[in-house]
């Protein structure tokens, strides 16, 4: 009774949505990756309407292309955007917009001038690299990085072009997210119980730990120190958002059986 009442009660998009792109009338491009701007007038996203897989940004009220941003595929410098996790991501001023992709062997951040059009590399190299967000003052960078020992958290400091390492663990950690005050990284781990690289006990071997649930964890970025969100049996939780004044988190759960957004209270450490 239960899934026949969310079936019953389930709506095609368009019932509730405005379609901005239109695979029957754009000969069935490939959209994907959208990332709307802080001040909600523009979203960047990949595309593969000329031929190759670009960044594009268009109106958000409208779908009308502004402006290609960058031809992926074309060149060793940007051989390939990540197509499923590119971690597109605005500034908070709107004037620029980070992304990684392929260059070289490597996996890097590039940080596009929005108005100017213009393209600068951070010096970033990583096996996979993904999930870039700005910090609210534009100045600071969350991301995913994926070396041949682990996956962790990094921040990159675009003044000073310092690169650290939060989370430094064996674990699998994705999905960071700032809170407003940039004094936080909400992200998802698999991690359990152990919250800090010290909880972890000698002789640990990461065959034997149950890494097959995701949760929702928070880290203070100055002081390392994490603190489990969730903690709900049988399921994943991922890509946790957070409210403006810290009390509240949206997430992404398959408790249900499929992937649903929840909302849960929360204050920020």
């Amino acid at each position: 009774m239960y899934f026949g009442l969310m079936l019953a009660i389930t709506q095609d998009p368009d019932e509730f949505a405005k379609r901005l792109t239109d695979p029957d009338g754009d000969e069935g491009f490939y959209n994907t990756s959208p990332a709307i701007s802080p001040q909600g007038d523009k979203i960047a996203f990949i595309t593969n309407r000329d031929f190759f897989f670009s960044l594009y940004i268009m109106d958000a009220n409208t779908g009308e292309i502004i402006t290609r941003l960058a031809e992926g595929n074309r060149s060793p410098n940007f051989e390939e955007l990540n197509i499923l996790t590119p971690g597109l991501t605005w500034s908070p001023d709107g004037s620029k917009i980070a992304i990684a992709a392929l260059s070289h062997g490597y996996d890097v951040v590039y940080i596009f001038d929005v108005e100017e059009e213009d393209i600068y590399t951070l010096p970033i190299k990583m096996g996979w690299c993904s999930k870039c967000f700005l910090v609210v003052d534009g100045n600071y960078l969350a991301f995913v990085g994926q070396t041949p020992k682990q996956t962790d958290i990094y921040t990159y400091n675009l003044e000073t072009k310092e690169i650290k390492n939060l989370t430094n663990d064996i674990f699998t950690d994705r999905d960071p997210n700032w809170s407003y005050d940039g004094k936080t990284i909400y992200f998802s781990s698999d991690r359990n119980s152990y919250k800090n690289i010290i909880d972890v006990p000698s002789g640990f071997k990461i065959y034997n730990h149950d890494y097959s649930q995701m949760e929702i964890y928070a880290i203070d970025v100055e002081a390392g120190q994490v603190k489990r969100i969730t903690d709900m049996p049988n399921s994943n939780e991922t890509n946790p958002i957070v409210s403006y004044d810290g009390s509240q988190i949206l997430f992404i759960s398959d408790l249900n059986g499929i992937n649903n957004i929840f909302r849960k209270k929360w204050y920020s450490p």
